[in-house]
């Protein structure tokens, strides 16, 4: 653990290099580290997702067995594979996670953007497709999945409005159950 508090001190100093190293012998004299293993995994996610999905992939998979209680491993998994991925190993994983033994608030907080190269919050074009009393959800071409969009995501006047094809933007963001619509702009 002080290996992973010193990678993560240089890494908030921006020293990203030393970070990395810190974490690899670590991973030397200890292989097996899941949290070492999550945590450089985590700091590639940062760097570049697509250009280190290789690393990412495996040191994530290294990072929980199936059916452990590391959530925020399997988590990062099921994001990265449904990003860059196997869509299938996602679907199975976030199904997984749904039925966590958590609290609703935190299996349905949205978090880890999608964001470019440079960090800033990607925005996507999508298409409603279905409404229901609280929720609807969007077709996002660039993903090719349909997004749930809680209503809490929309202008309370905007919500009442809202009618099957309509177009809006949209931030994608994930939780326990999979991708989920933010930000939303009609």
């Amino acid at each position: 653990y002080l290996a992973v508090r010193l990678a993560e001190r240089f890494w908030e100093e921006g020293k990203r290099e030393e970070a990395r190293a810190t974490l690899a012998k670590c991973l030397e004299s200890s292989p097996t580290s899941r949290v070492v293993h999550l945590h450089l995994a985590k700091y590639l996610i940062d760097e570049n997702a697509r250009d280190n999905y290789d690393g990412i992939r495996s040191h994530l998979r290294a990072s929980f067995t199936e059916g452990d209680t590391n959530y925020d491993a399997q988590f990062w998994y099921a994001r990265h594979e449904f990003l860059y991925g196997d869509r299938a190993i996602s679907e199975r994983i976030f199904n997984h996670l749904s039925k966590a033994r958590v609290s609703p608030e935190f299996r349905d907080k949205s978090r880890a953007p999608i964001v470019d190269s440079s960090g800033v919050v990607v925005r996507f074009e999508g298409q409603i497709v279905g409404i229901r009393d609280a929720y609807c959800f969007a077709r996002v071409q660039d993903l090719n999945t349909n997004v749930f969009i809680h209503h809490s995501q929309f202008d309370d006047s905007n919500w009442s409005r809202i009618h099957i094809n309509q177009r809006l933007r949209l931030s994608v963001r994930f939780n326990f159950r999979g991708s989920v619509g933010t930000e939303v702009e009609v």
